[in-house]
């Protein structure tokens, strides 16, 4: 596979994130000290505890607070990520050697053979892809890596993620869905029955669908708003 046509991952949203992970790096303290918790019931669900023998991708491994997780369960893991200074915070939670790490550009096809993996997790990570024509191809990219019955779990927002400011500051009840975007960056969205199809089109099996509400009281603008996404638990068919 090569590089995807068309719109690409947006830059604005890899300035903002590399700039953040840079000063995380810096720090040279963990963001994050325990892994997603939801993560680890998805986890637990699909019966993925043990990693021995077996390879994961951490797509989008952020400051590798999963990556650390996966390696404790005894997988080889891969962290990749579009930021540096994302990977920078990964290394530095690892011993030299314990984890691979991959830097790629936008639009650049992971750079792992095919049918390698186990395991791929993409945690909060593909909706700043931004367009519809990047998650459709990376998505397509995670089919190419992955080995037969191999599990995707991944993560995107919930219908009623995206609340207009107007609505929280007035008090009103009712879930008001705004443009998703953030710091002027596009996300995106779609609803449940186009994800379905999606993935229906890659002959990928769904194992189980949750749902995790949390409240976000500190988010980028300072004001609180619910925080809900999907998680998806995918097995390669």
């Amino acid at each position: 596979m090569g590089n995807a046509k068309g719109k690409s991952v947006n830059a604005k949203s890899i300035d903002i994130y590399e700039a953040d992970y840079q000063k995380i790096a810096a720090k040279k303290k963990p963001q994050f000290v325990s892994p997603a918790e939801n993560l680890v019931r998805a986890v637990r669900h699909e019966k993925l505890e043990i990693g021995t023998d077996r390879v994961a991708l951490d797509f989008g491994c952020g400051d590798g607070r999963n990556c650390q997780y996966l390696h404790n369960l005894g997988y080889q893991v891969v962290a990749l990520d579009f930021s540096q200074g994302a990977l920078n915070a990964t290394r530095a939670r690892f011993d030299d050697g314990d984890v691979e790490l991959l830097f790629i550009e936008e639009k650049t096809a992971v750079p792992i053979l095919e049918e390698s993996l186990d395991f791929i997790v993409a945690w909060e990570i593909m909706h700043w892809l931004g367009y519809e024509k990047i998650f459709d191809f990376y998505m397509a990219d995670f089919k190419r890596l992955m080995r037969p019955d191999a599990k995707l779990v991944m993560t995107m927002p919930t219908e009623d993620h995206f609340l207009s400011r107007d609505s929280i500051q007035s008090g009103r009840s009712e879930f008001v869905i705004q443009h998703p975007t953030r710091n002027g960056c596009p996300i995106y969205s779609p609803n449940l029955r186009t994800l379905h199809e999606k993935i229906g089109t890659l002959e990928m099996a769904i194992t189980r669908t949750l749902r995790y509400d949390l409240y976000d009281s500190v988010p980028f603008d300072g004001l609180g708003y619910p925080f809900s996404m999907y998680v998806f638990c995918l097995e390669n068919s």
